[in-house]
């Protein structure tokens, strides 16, 4: 194969092999181009868009980061979890609850209690303490508005 190649180009004119050579060239520079350069030059346009979007992006994670971090350190009236649970329902006006926990969680039972003072008192421990519900099991009773719960509460 390759004696019949030189044999073919031995036969060409000189002007005929300066052509061929130049042709050859310039068909190497172009398939250089095709598929070296010019994916290149695509990518980093679309990285020269893309970037300042993802730098944003990353600018407000790291706010909400710091904004997690802030939330979660602790407050300087925090009570123990179950003291902080017994004062938010006795001030909402439920007193016949049953509390048991280990004082990172309390369980907090309640046979006969009212749906809208349950929820206020919940409301002002998440807000107040940082303590959150993360079990819960409420039944409606047959009087209007009562509720009979079962709730694990712990700070996160």
């Amino acid at each position: 194969m390759k004696q019949q190649l030189q044999l073919l180009w031995q036969q060409r004119e000189p002007r005929e092999r300066l052509i061929l050579a130049v042709g050859a060239a310039l068909l190497g520079l172009m398939l250089l181009y095709a598929l070296l350069w010019q994916p290149v030059l695509n990518e980093r346009q679309r990285l020269l868009r893309v970037v300042p979007r993802m730098e944003q992006d990353l600018a407000a994670l790291k706010q909400i980061v710091n904004d997690a971090k802030g939330a979660a350190q602790p407050q300087h009236n925090e009570l123990p979890v179950q003291a902080a649970v017994d004062n938010a329902l006795r001030a909402n006006g439920i007193d016949k609850a049953q509390l048991v926990g280990d004082g990172k969680r309390v369980t907090v039972t309640l046979d006969n209690a009212s749906f809208a003072a349950l929820t206020q008192a919940l409301n002002s421990l998440q807000a107040e303490q940082g303590i959150q519900a993360t079990v819960a099991s409420v039944v409606s009773l047959p009087d209007a508005g009562m509720v009979k719960a079962q709730i694990e509460l712990a700070r996160p």
